[in-house]
């Protein structure tokens, strides 16, 4: 009994760890972020105590399945970096970026095992740890982008383009994109009214997050993701006047924004071509010379120094750094997990399909978004991964949770 006693202390110690990391998922103006530290921490206390394992035994069920398909591609990734990295020409800055991607692509394979083994309960801890991040996020940027101060000065960057403690506008509008449906999903799903409100003021406050980070490639992930997910989840035929409501808001939060000269002189200038556009088109379009060239990759993290500036471009980037198997390779992991979420969504029923529909559109976001912005570093991308990858029992957590 002592020793199921602080087994079950133990289980909750690294569910509050898990927790504990995503809260601090928001934070990576510098690194190694708090994220990273805190989530190697965990993870070894994890495996030491042994409250984390990797899945087995294995269930042989068809997430399952396709998780250990995905798995097993990221670890050939992994092998192609490593491989890549030795023949690199600047070896440092190879390993530094590499170790990085090796070490964001096993991040995947924690949280897959952390959802594999807690269910339900890791699905609830992950999810809204991810959540309260991101509204924090939100909410610093939005405050920001009106010019109160000191938040304008802390909280954005390029002449007020909301970007909280992130690096970069255009890595914060895709960290809020896939929670924001996931919010507007627990919306529609919440029985008492109360929790109804708070759902839907999170996903209006995630969706301002995006519109004022004014990152064209953030607005058109959140409104392809969005739309999908009404697509697949069946909503614009089971409930109609949701998607109508949806749009109303979204035409109302505008509205409130225009209100403001500058804020809607800022976000009419972002529909247009700006200067640096072209130059980033001549870039990618070194790069995709420069990848013909070398098929087997020129190394991790070699891009900046054969390119005057970044590639802006998930698969060009993964293409001239890893060559045509690693693009292959990764191409490989999301095509898959994709088509296998996608499907459940057309097949399934109930709660179910409105998950399987939430990760499918969320992906999709991030791979339309990746077209624009150089992704392999996100973080979130690879805890969608696992999100997919769970399994059907714990797809059914609106059954559990309403």
């Amino acid at each position: 009994m002592i020793d199921v006693l602080r087994s079950i202390r133990l289980n909750h110690l690294f569910l509050a760890g898990v927790f504990l990391t995503l809260l601090l998922s928001g934070i990576t103006r510098f690194e190694p972020a708090p994220y990273d530290i805190l989530l190697l921490l965990v993870w070894s206390f994890g495996l030491t105590v042994g409250v984390w394992r990797f899945p087995l035994p294995l269930k042989a069920d068809l997430p399952t399945v396709i998780a250990l398909i995905g798995t097993g591609l990221l670890i050939v990734f992994v092998l192609i970096n490593v491989v890549n990295i030795a023949i690199a020409s600047k070896s440092i800055h190879s390993v530094i970026y590499g170790g990085v991607t090796i070490y964001l692509v096993l991040t995947a394979i924690f949280f897959w095992g952390t959802l594999y083994t807690y269910g339900l309960r890791g699905l609830k801890v992950i999810t809204h740890g991810y959540l309260i991040a991101a509204v924090m996020s939100a909410l610093v940027g939005i405050v920001g982008s009106f010019g109160f101060q000191p938040f304008y000065e802390l909280f954005t960057t390029f002449g007020g383009r909301a970007t909280a403690l992130f690096k970069d506008p255009n890595v914060l509008s895709p960290f809020l994109a896939p929670i924001a449906l996931y919010a507007f999903l627990q919306a529609i799903y919440s029985r008492r009214t109360s929790h109804k409100v708070a759902w839907l003021g999170a996903f209006i406050v995630l969706a301002m997050g995006v519109l004022l980070s004014y990152s064209r490639a953030g607005w058109l992930n959140l409104g392809l993701s969005f739309t999908l997910f009404i697509l697949l989840s069946g909503l614009v035929v089971q409930r109609p006047q949701i998607v109508v409501l949806v749009f109303g808001l979204f035409i109302l939060t505008v509205s409130v924004v225009s209100l403001n000269p500058y804020l809607k002189s800022f976000i009419l200038s972002r529909f247009g071509l700006a200067s640096y556009d072209i130059d980033r088109f001549s870039n990618q379009q070194l790069a995709l010379e420069l990848a013909l060239e070398n098929p087997a990759g020129l190394g991790p993290g070699q891009a900046e120094s054969v390119l005057d500036f970044a590639v802006h471009n998930l698969y060009l980037r993964v293409l001239l750094e890893n060559g045509w198997v690693g693009l292959l390779v990764l191409l490989l992991v999301f095509s898959l997990t994709i088509s296998f979420v996608t499907w459940r969504a057309i097949t399934k029923r109930g709660s179910a399909k409105m998950y399987y529909a939430f990760v499918a559109a969320a992906l999709v976001g991030q791979m339309i978004n990746s077209l624009i912005i150089d992704s392999l570093h996100w973080r979130h991308l690879f805890l969608l991964l696992a999100l997919a990858w769970v399994k059907d029992e714990t797809a059914t957590l609106l059954d559990n949770s309403r």
